[in-house]
Formats: structure tokens, sequence, C-alpha cells
């Protein structure tokens, strides 16, 4: 009887920790607390490490579609959509003609700006704004560093922008990016033209 009782009692002590557990991990997977700070930091972290150029794929993918809100992960996947299309039409003739695609996001920073500033190799929270209850912008600063051959120095360029967080399920979430260093800065959220609807709609032009 005895020995039937301290069974029972150990089976659920045992349970209730390992349940406990559960209950634990489960929480910290759909909130993990991170501040809006802190998911910037994480994801930015990520930007410099896998530094994607055009819609991340692969690894960087994975890792960075888990900390965007739900309308940014449909609106990349619907530019990824785009930009399969634009290959069924017109991969042949650009392959045939060695022809560079003509697509706008193809070499471009979506999170970190054009040019030098799509390959940061670090970057600095220079400041947040909250706007509203559930959203706040982040100032950043981007550090491209270019290398030179032959013993010389490398140099350094830095460039700035802003990104969105929104508060979604109960946690933060990036939902945009502007960069701040374009005479007319875009938002990321304004999409593009040559796209419509996970078409391809605009026209290849040869490289010049």
């Amino acid at each position: 009887m005895l020995k039937s009782f301290g069974v029972a009692l150990f089976c659920l002590l045992l349970c209730g920790v390992a349940s406990g557990q559960n209950a634990a991990t489960k929480s910290e997977q759909g909130n993990p607390g991170r501040s809006a700070v802190d998911v910037v930091r994480v994801f930015y972290t990520d930007i410099t490490t896998y530094r994607p150029l055009g819609i991340p794929k692969g690894r960087a993918k994975k890792t960075l579609w888990l900390l965007m809100s739900k309308r940014l992960v449909r609106q990349l996947d619907t530019l990824q959509s785009c930009e399969d299309d634009y290959y069924k039409h017109y991969g042949d003739y650009l392959r045939a003609n060695k022809f560079k695609p003509t697509l706008g996001w193809l070499e471009y920073g979506l999170f970190s700006g054009p040019n030098e500033a799509a390959s940061p190799s670090k970057f600095s929270i220079l400041s947040s704004k909250t706007v509203g209850e559930n959203r706040v912008d982040v100032h950043l600063r981007f550090t491209y560093k270019q290398m030179y051959c032959c013993g010389y120095p490398p140099s350094y360029e830095h460039y700035e922008g802003i990104v969105t967080v929104i508060l979604e399920g109960g946690r933060f979430v990036i939902d945009d990016f502007t960069p701040l260093d374009l005479t007319r800065p875009i938002r990321l959220s304004d999409g593009y033209a040559e796209c419509k609807a996970g078409q391809w709609v605009g026209r290849p032009e040869e490289p010049h």
C-alpha cells in the first residue's frame, strides 16, 4: 500500500514538473518577451551575418521570417512569386543573351538600403520612438566595410534607416523599413510597380 502510494506520488511530481516545463517552453516560444529594440537587435544581427541581397532565401529566410509580421511575410512571399514569374517568362532570354535580370530588388538590401548599404558589416541602434500603442520606429546606422588589396587599410561608409516594429500576437515583430540616404526615401511596404498580385507586369531591359 505504502509502496503503491509512493510510486503514485513520485509519478505525480514527475508529471507535474514535466508539464510545467512544457508549458514554460510553449510560453517562451509564443511570447519570448523581447522589447522592440531587442527584436531589432536580433533581426539585424542576422542581417549582418547573412547579408541577403534581394528577397532572403535559404537559412536567412528561415531565420528572418520568424521575426517578421504576417503582413511583411505576405508581401515578401508575393514578391517572390513575382520574381518566379519573371524568370518563367524571361529566364531563357536572359541566359541566351547573358543579360542581367532587371529586377529592381535583386541587388538591393530590402532592410538596409541600396548599393553599398545592401551589405552592411555592422549596425548600431541610434534611437527609438514609440508611435501610438503598438508601434515603435527604431533609427539605425549601418557600416559598410570596403576592403582593398596590397596592404591598403579598409575604408568605411555609413548609412541610416528606420525600421518599424509592431506588436502582433503579444510580441514585437519587424513590419517595415525606410532607408534615409535616398533623395526620395521609399518604404519597403510601398512595394514595386513591376509586380501586380504576384505577377511580373514590367518589361525587361538590356543592361547598359
